[in-house]
């Protein structure tokens, strides 16, 4: 209960809820909870685990973690400010793509992506009713020696001289494909990297002993 609004997504879904009640909102309940499940899950959750998975590879690489450090200072120097943090300088992290790219396809955020057909179709010799719903393996495809060799090693070199991640021949599907591909990439990626360069000006990233459990492909 805010007693002022924002105009934000919150203040959004609960005007759709008063209409709901109301009997003029063309979404239902459960609909409405759907849209800030997704948001959540979406917006948040896929960018927080992406940071997890990436600081333990430059924990367990840290020769890598080295480059990406010394990339930090060549843009920026030996101080980094707000103002200094621009799209423009961000851009020049190439390496730092690289290692997000790579990290992305190791440890995909989401490990598989459902679609539902809104029409019967064929695709070959296969025949897909409307309404069934496809499970596009991310995991598994990310991990196929046939489009990545030696697949479980961690090897930003992959992604080298790529601004954005590879789109065309469907093998490479952190963001998604087609018309339902990731609208906030550019956001998530500006996330990434902004707290990566304020991480690694300040700290040097190490794995523990303490830590009791290794991490597994898929978790």
């Amino acid at each position: 209960n805010r007693q002022k609004k924002r105009g934000d997504f919150i203040d959004k879904l609960n005007e759709t809820q008063m209409k709901n009640l109301e009997g003029k909102s063309e979404l239902n309940e459960n609909q409405i909870y759907a849209q800030g499940i997704g948001i959540i899950q979406a917006a948040f959750e896929t960018t927080s685990n992406t940071m997890g998975t990436l600081f333990y590879m430059l924990a367990k690489h840290p020769e890598i973690q080295d480059k990406v450090f010394e990339e930090i200072q060549e843009v920026f120097g030996d101080s980094v400010d707000e103002e200094s943090l621009t799209m423009e300088k961000m851009s020049q992290l190439s390496y730092m793509n690289a290692v997000i790219y790579e990290n992305l396809r190791i440890n995909p955020p989401v490990c598989r992506l459902d679609r539902t057909c809104i029409r019967d179709c064929k695709i070959g010799d296969i025949h897909f009713k409307k309404g069934t719903i496809i499970q596009i393996p991310v995991y598994a495809i990310h991990h196929n020696e046939d489009f990545y060799p030696e697949p479980e090693l961690f090897n930003p070199d992959r992604f080298l001289g790529q601004s954005a991640p590879p789109r065309g021949d469907l093998t490479y599907l952190s963001f998604g494909a087609g018309p339902r591909y990731c609208a906030g990439i550019k956001f998530a990626m500006a996330e990434i990297k902004i707290t990566l360069i304020k991480m690694l000006t300040k700290f040097i990233l190490k794995d523990s002993s303490k830590t009791k459990l290794e991490m597994q492909g898929g978790d």
